[in-house]
């Protein structure tokens, strides 16, 4: 009976200790020209606070953490998040002590709406097709380039 009791103390506490693991899945790495790599991670939860100008949205996760979701520019496109609403975004997580901040490349509305907010290589969609007037150049070419891919933007 008692190893029964330890045994179920050991797999309640393994299984607390992956709650926090939780929040967030990655999904993937992007590497911008520059040769920086990011981990692409997924996170799901409930909009608590819904800002437009900055456009930002607070996510609630089931773990209970909370990221700030940086949704681009609020002219660029109709994003139709409110508070309550259930959400996934997909992004590049910037952690600054206890603040989460997302960069957010794509973002599932409650509706099942997908937005695309960056490219694959993290460049904002709203920043139009003209790379600033590289054109088309090869991403070896544009590696020097500091402003090419500002994920604050």
């Amino acid at each position: 009976m008692k190893k029964n009791k330890f045994l179920w103390l050991g797999v309640f506490l393994l299984l607390a200790a992956a709650v926090p693991a939780l929040a967030h899945e990655t999904v993937g790495q992007m590497t911008n020209p520059r040769g920086d790599s990011y981990d692409l991670i997924k996170i799901e939860g409930t909009v608590v606070e819904r800002q437009t100008m900055p456009n930002i949205a607070e996510i609630k996760a089931a773990d209970g953490s909370e990221y700030e979701v940086k949704l681009g520019p609020a002219w660029y496109k109709d994003i139709d998040v409110k508070e309550g609403d259930y959400i996934s975004v997909t992004g590049i997580l910037h952690q600054d002590g206890d603040e989460k901040e997302l960069a957010a490349f794509t973002l599932i509305q409650a509706d099942g709406t997908t937005v695309t907010l960056r490219e694959s290589l993290g460049r904002p969609s709203w920043a139009g097709k003209g790379y600033r007037g590289m054109g088309m150049m090869m991403p070896e070419a544009r590696a020097g380039r500091d402003d090419f891919h500002c994920l604050d933007r």
